[in-house]
């Protein structure tokens, strides 16, 4: 993300500088090596320990978070642990609240480049002419060992911040007369992470196409052929390590410019995964308001070398930040002094994480890495981003990030269910452009009707469907229920407000119906619909629905065949003579299969 980026010079160095100490056991700088180019370079034989398949040590799914320690003052932390003001304790209690409360496998950093020294005259990796600072690699090299001993992977990104310009934005200017220094501090760099078993791969540049570089040809092909050169360096010095360049605008992935070398064309052809960016309800790439099932959609459609596919960095803020997110004509394409229309709370961002979750899985995803995992402490720099706070607290969009890439979910909370996944009549499934408070919902006119795709599981299930009558019914209200895809029986409950009763029906029969209650009218509901072995029960906010036969003394129970109960399930919902919309689904239970 150019998160980075965008707080430019004055504000992110002003706070830098305030908090920057050059370590005192810093080395002189390490000089250029005699073949400017670094072709010359020989690497060590069987310099890395393990070789893996997948990308990450263990074989499994890649689940990550972009990492700066909670207490760092700023997002470049590295002179922070070197002098101590971080300590090993620290990054160890930041690693281990990671994977119990994320439950991530992996951790992304950044490496800076010649920031340090080009904004405060002080050596932090490189001076970007050739001298390099031996103390600041150990550093890495310390960190990567703590994340070894905690049991966690470490993807770097080498190059962040690197000869930018002033007011924001990359200088590209300097591509081929500073190339061999590029080089010599990629192979150094390289020569260190070879030697880290729990380091699969590199993320060479982060989203080389932003601030417009892949609207000119000719710029986009000048950053292509510096990526492919320097991954071609990176393979000569470890050839097993996985080279990974990240998009900022999904659809700049695919974008292939034929004037650069074989290999190097586009983003897709250089990376060995096809790792792309991607913001919930924001303007993405060049299709305003792209929600995940489209985006993803077209990721999938267009991997035809079947790579694998990792969301590199996902997310919504938690809360208003006055130093971010106005970028106009670039991440978001709003003027100045605008926000996305979608608000910055805990419970969007939990939405946003839940959508990036749900569509991840459904298109088969190798990996999810969350931007970021902290809000750094209150007095420093701040990403309201973090899926956990300031103070060390999960926000509620930990618990759903934590549930990627799992089946079982009832020792872990309720799952998302995506109700952009299903198809409305009469009515619209909304991306960020819909009336409904939160986007991703379904509005749905008087007499319109509303089915999810099939759902993966079965077995004992509680699904629940939150709502809201837009207007109080004058008779008949809306209609909530499930559709087993085993028998095709229809099960619902419909509304009916004149009477303030539930009445059950099974294939549009009516079976059964509450007693008289206080009333619906227009308020926020919840209708829970459990499987339980061989019953199913209907709730609404928390409280059971006790059904009578129409005669209205016998207690009626809905029964399910075994067949049904092993099935899986839609969820279905209408409307009658008001318009209803429908805010989230979530179901708590096992998932049959994965997706």
């Amino acid at each position: 993300m150019h998160q980075l980026h965008r707080r430019r010079s004055t504000r992110v160095f002003a706070l830098l500088s305030t908090a920057l100490i050059l370590a005192s056991c810093t080395r002189l700088p390490t000089p250029l090596p005699s073949t400017s180019s670094g072709n010359g370079s020989t690497a060590a034989p069987n310099a890395r320990r393990v070789v893996a398949t997948g990308l990450t040590t263990s074989g499994a799914k890649l689940k990550g978070s972009m990492y700066w320690p909670r207490k760092a003052v700023n997002p470049m932390w590295w002179p922070e642990f070197e002098d101590g003001r971080l300590t090993e304790s620290d990054i160890r209690a930041d690693l281990q609240q990671m994977k119990r409360d994320l439950g991530i496998n992996t951790v992304r950093v950044f490496l800076f480049y010649d920031v340090e020294y080009r904004n405060l005259g002080t050596l932090g990796f490189t001076d970007g002419q050739g001298h390099f600072n031996d103390a600041r690699l150990a550093t890495v090299g310390r960190f990567i060992d703590i994340a070894a001993s905690e049991g966690l992977d470490v993807l770097p990104t080498l190059f962040m911040e690197e000869e930018t310009n002033e007011h924001g934005g990359f200088n590209w200017d300097t591509l081929e007369s500073n190339y061999p220094y590029h080089e010599a501090y990629t192979r150094w760099l390289v020569r260190l992470l070879r030697t880290k078993p729990n380091v699969r791969g590199v993320n060479l540049k982060n989203e080389p196409d932003g601030f417009g570089a892949w609207a000119d040809a000719t710029t986009a092909t000048r950053i292509l052929t510096w990526m492919g050169k320097l991954k071609a360096a990176i393979r000569q010095e470890a050839p097993d390590l996985q080279v990974y360049v990240n998009s900022a605008a999904f659809d700049n992935t695919f974008k292939s410019f034929p004037d650069a070398p074989e290999g190097s064309r586009s983003i897709y052809e250089l990376s060995d995964a096809l790792t792309f960016n991607s913001y919930l309800w924001a303007d993405n790439g060049f299709w305003p308001y792209a929600v995940p099932a489209t985006i993803f959609r077209y990721i999938q459609d267009n991997n035809t070398q079947r790579k694998p596919v990792v969301l590199s960095e996902l997310g919504w803020p938690a809360r208003d930040d006055d130093n971010g997110m106005i970028v106009p004509n670039v991440q978001w394409n709003l003027p100045v002094g605008t926000r996305p229309s979608t608000p910055s709370t805990p419970e969007m961002q939990k939405r946003a994480v839940e959508e990036s979750v749900y569509w991840a899985e459904k298109f088969g995803f190798e990996g999810l890495i969350a931007w970021a995992a902290f809000d750094p402490a209150p007095t420093s720099y701040r990403n309201p981003f973090g899926l956990i706070d300031e103070n060390g607290a999960p926000r509620p969009a930990s618990t759903s990030f934590a549930r990627a890439f799992t089946n079982q979910y009832g020792t872990n909370g309720e799952a998302p269910v995506s109700l952009y996944d299903g198809r409305a009549t009469l009515g619209k499934v909304n991306g960020i452009d819909g009336t409904t408070p939160l986007p991703a919902g379904v509005n749905l006119d008087a007499g319109g009707s509303y089915f999810t795709a099939p759902l993966r599981y079965s077995g004992s299930v509680t699904f629940s469907l939150r709502f809201r009558q837009v207007n109080v019914p004058t008779s008949d209200g809306l209609a909530i229920g499930v559709v087993n895809a085993t028998s095709g029986r229809e099960i619902q409950v419909r509304r009916e407000e004149s009477n303030r009763l539930w009445r059950l029906f099974v294939n549009n029969v009516e079976m059964a119906r509450t007693r008289s209650d206080a009333g619906l009218g227009t308020a926020l509901g919840t209708m829970g619909i459990k499987v339980d072995r061989s019953a199913l029960t209907f709730t609404l906010d928390g409280t059971t629905l006790n059904f009578y036969g129409l005669s209205g003394k016998s207690p009626y129970t809905m029964k399910l065949t075994s067949s049904e109960v092993s099935g899986t399930w839609r969820l279905m919902a209408a409307a009658s003579s008001s318009p209803v919309e429908l805010l989230e689904a979530r179901a708590l239970g096992a998932a049959k299969a994965t997706y």
